[in-house]
């Protein structure tokens, strides 16, 4: 198909907008067709939404002395010390790590690049097989219960019966 552009007979309207000009296309066999009017507007390109960002998260390392204690994040078992958790959300997250024994441990813990986070825990052992009623706090639901010894309390006066 051939183009060709119409514009008014002169005098020419000074400057000629776009809309003053009709194009029609010539076919082979056909009689020229004019172009709708208004003239079709190119469609705009859509904006193009960046989507969801993505999430971003660090590493936070926890060892404890003596090792083996089981490691809860947020409430959620992950395993025992020495351990490194991976893909934990950038903010603030409450870890608590327990063994049987010893005094329970509760930290806020900020994480807040991409880099890892260290952690390290000194557990005190628990006196006279009481369960310590000191910092730890409430264990997370799930997490075990501090074990104590009944037997092993001893009579006041230097008895050796126990009660």
């Amino acid at each position: 198909a051939q183009g060709i552009d119409v514009v008014p007979n002169p005098p020419y309207p000074d400057p000629i907008y776009a809309e003053d000009i009709a194009t029609f296309y010539v076919r082979e066999r056909y009689a020229p067709q004019p172009l709708p009017y208004p003239y079709p507007q190119p469609h705009p390109q859509p904006y193009p939404y960046p989507g969801p960002q993505p999430i971003r998260t660090g590493r936070l390392k926890i060892d404890s002395s003596p090792r083996g204690a089981q490691v809860y994040l947020d409430g959620q078992f992950y395993g025992e010390t020495p351990i490194t958790l991976r893909s934990i959300a950038f903010g603030t997250h409450e870890l608590y790590v327990t063994k049987s024994g010893y005094a329970p441990q509760r930290r806020l813990v900020s994480i807040d690049s991409e880099s890892t986070a260290y952690v390290s825990i000194n557990l005190r052992r628990e006196l006279m097989g009481y369960p310590y009623q000191g910092r730890g706090g409430d264990a997370p639901q799930g997490a075990p219960a501090p074990q104590t010894d009944d037997g092993a309390k001893r009579r006041q006066g230097g008895g050796d019966q126990t009660p």
